[in-house]
């Protein structure tokens, strides 16, 4: 107790509280100034417990500040809870709010069946009411669903299907924009802001500096690995979070010229789904038009690299969890973008043609040549490449014999058998 300031404290799970009659909670503020009130959150064996220490939070500090002059909330010194400062009080009015707290949050030995319920029933409106209501701290409802969403509604048995839309895809509406027309939805690691909301809005209200800076990028994907480049950095992105989160978008926030078709994501490579829990529920009617439908996007990242940014045409999708890739990664993805630039370059860039003096090589070599082309050549099966007699040799006009690959199922795949006859200085094949 501070005497100074005639402050007391009372934590709303002490079991000593539920032994106190009704009348005797007037004296646990009587003659005080200020009454700080704690509300812990016990580690919980599953997230549905958690998520409802988070729900029971908020409707006690909810109420305290709706009907006092209260501090912001803050975690306790020790952690596993939050508490508020209550200033400013009807003394009979808080001791009466206290009481109830104890009996919803815990238990009073004093209070039958009946009115515990009562109590609890409350409770349960005020979880009904929180898409009407502005809160005053959103952030608990936000830990709330994060529990719910990542877990709870598994240990609940609510099937996948009768989720809410945005709940399938692991996002939820922001709790400070329940009560709004702005759907802002959050998930783990990324947010959906629509495109027609001031981006630097949302991020001053979640704490980022004003002079946050945002610059082009673009992506690569190779082999499922996906990499996003700005002038600054190379940062991992796990695509199973961005297409989970481009198709929640045209769930929740549909455009007005494609509308609302569920997505077939999980016959997209799963490689691409290491951090994408739910993708195997999602389905569609159109499952091949989902990545054509939304390559067009805008990326930009963070200066430094804390995020990245797909603009869609209805909505922004913010993604978090970008990584730094490790040396050996980089060297691997660095060696498949030179792969693959060298062939894409081969393919579109015409063959460079030089004049070859076929008169240096005999016939006997220039046979041998082609036996090797034909040899090395995928189309061919190399088992069956047979060499007919010497140059010049009375072959029938068959100089090498093979047969050809099907490019069908190892049990539909006939041979077939082609002849190829050389001249000495060209060639002929038949």
């Amino acid at each position: 107790m501070d005497v100074l300031t005639r402050t007391t404290t009372v934590s709303i799970r002490d079991t000593y509280l539920e032994r106190l009659p009704p009348e005797a909670f007037i004296d646990l503020v009587d003659g005080y100034e200020q009454v700080v009130i704690k509300v812990s959150t016990p580690s919980s064996r599953t997230m549905l417990d958690v998520a409802f220490c988070y729900m029971e939070a908020s409707y006690v500090f909810e109420k305290l500040a709706n009907s006092f002059n209260c501090s912001e909330i803050r975690n306790t010194k020790s952690g596993g809870g939050y508490e508020i400062t209550v200033q400013e009080f009807d003394h009979a009015k808080l001791s009466a709010l206290i009481f109830e707290f104890v009996c919803i949050l815990s238990s009073n030995e004093y209070i039958d069946e009946d009115e515990a319920f009562s109590y609890i029933e409350k409770r349960q409106q005020f979880e009904c009411d929180i898409y009407e209501i502005p809160l005053h701290f959103p952030d608990l409802i936000d830990l709330y669903y994060a529990n719910m969403i990542n877990g709870g509604l598994n240990e609940d048995g609510i099937e996948l299907e009768n989720r809410a839309p945005a709940h399938r895809y692991g996002y939820w509406h922001a709790a400070e924009y329940l009560c709004t027309e702005k759907k802002i939805l959050y998930s783990q690691n990324c947010w959906v802001v629509p495109n027609e909301v001031d981006l630097k809005e949302i991020f001053k209200r979640n704490g980022y500096d004003e002079r946050l800076s945002i610059i082009p990028a673009n992506l690569l994907l190779i082999n499922s690995e996906a990499m996003v480049l700005s002038e600054n950095a190379a940062l991992q992105v796990p695509m199973g979070e961005v297409i989970q989160g481009i198709a929640c978008i045209h769930e929740v926030l549909p455009s007005d010229e494609t509308g609302y078709f569920p997505h077939m994501l999980d016959k997209l490579n799963g490689g691409f789904f290491a951090s994408s829990s739910n993708y195997n529920f999602f389905n569609s009617t159109k499952p091949s038009s989902f990545w054509n439908d939304n390559t067009a996007f805008e990326l930009t990242a963070s200066e430094f690299g804390e995020f990245v940014i797909f603009k869609t045409d209805t909505a922004k999708l913010i993604v978090f969890n970008v990584t730094t890739p490790p040396y050996t990664r980089t060297v691997n993805f660095l060696s498949a973008m030179n792969t693959i630039s060298s062939s894409f370059e081969d393919g579109l860039t015409p063959t460079f043609s030089q004049p070859l003096d076929w008169n240096k090589l005999t016939d006997e070599e220039f046979e041998c040549l082609c036996y090797d082309v034909i040899y090395y050549n995928s189309k061919f099966d190399w088992r069956t490449v047979k060499k007919m007699g010497r140059s010049r040799s009375r072959d029938g006009g068959r100089d090498i014999v093979v047969s050809s690959r099907r490019h069908l199922l190892p049990s539909a795949a006939p041979l077939r058998t082609v002849r190829a006859t050389f001249t000495a200085y060209g060639s002929s094949l038949h």
